[in-house]
């Protein structure tokens, strides 16, 4: 019987015991890498970066393309503030990772670690309702990039937010300069949102939401209005 052969002029019985055999090294490697891959798991859970890198570097020696242990790597890497190995470590993992799951976690990775520097300076102003400090830093960036999507997406939120802020602390009703206050922030929301609703898909979800936000708080001012 003709035993055809492939392109590579090896015939389907070879190949199939190829196959085999990578599949062998494969476990193989797997075991070898199992004491380190618990001992890594651990670190993660204890959040020991330092450590847990530690025990990367002999996974991947053994297996270099150990997704779960890339993914760790990327995650450890992020938690310490090397954005751009993270970034690097995530954007090389994701291109031949098969797990969905994990593909889905390297994204993520990928989405935090690739934002502008400013953005946790400008997260830690808005939580503490520092709406000056984070404005300051947000126009500028705007001056500097006119289409900057983050920019303009913090810049809304800083000024819906700082709407929501001073409605509550009205518990009595808010006074008429009050009023001209919060629908200057919530038209200088809608401006910023409007060029960017179109975003990239990352930000998508974020932007929707507070546009939805900005219209309810803004429908909610004109009925306040009306009933004056």
């Amino acid at each position: 019987m003709q035993n055809h052969r492939n392109k590579s002029g090896l015939s389907a019985d070879d190949q199939q015991i190829i196959e085999q055999m990578l599949n062998l090294r494969e476990q193989l490697a797997y075991a070898a890498s199992a004491g380190d891959m618990e001992k890594l798991e651990n670190a993660m859970k204890r959040e020991n970066w330092r450590e847990a890198l530690g025990y990367v570097t002999r996974v991947l020696a053994i297996m270099p393309y150990h997704e779960v242990a890339l993914l760790y790597q990327a995650q450890a890497l992020l938690r310490l503030g090397r954005k751009r190995d993270a970034l690097t470590t995530a954007q090389s993992a994701i291109l031949f990772t098969k797990n969905a799951q994990i593909k889905q976690y390297l994204q993520q990775i990928i989405d935090v670690a690739d934002q502008p520097e400013w953005i946790e300076d400008v997260e830690r102003d808005i939580q503490s309702k520092n709406w000056y400090a984070a404005r300051r830093v947000l126009d500028h960036e705007i001056s500097r990039n006119d289409t900057s999507i983050e920019a303009r997406y913090y810049r809304a939120l800083s000024y819906f937010l700082e709407a929501q802020e001073l409605i509550s602390n009205r518990p009595g009703g808010l006074y008429p300069n009050d009023i001209d206050d919060i629908e200057g922030w919530l038209l200088q929301s809608t401006s910023d949102l409007a060029p960017i609703w179109k975003s990239p898909a990352r930000m998508q979800n974020e932007i929707k939401q507070l546009l939805e936000a900005v219209a309810n708080l803004s429908g909610q001012i004109n009925k306040l209005k009306g009933s004056r």
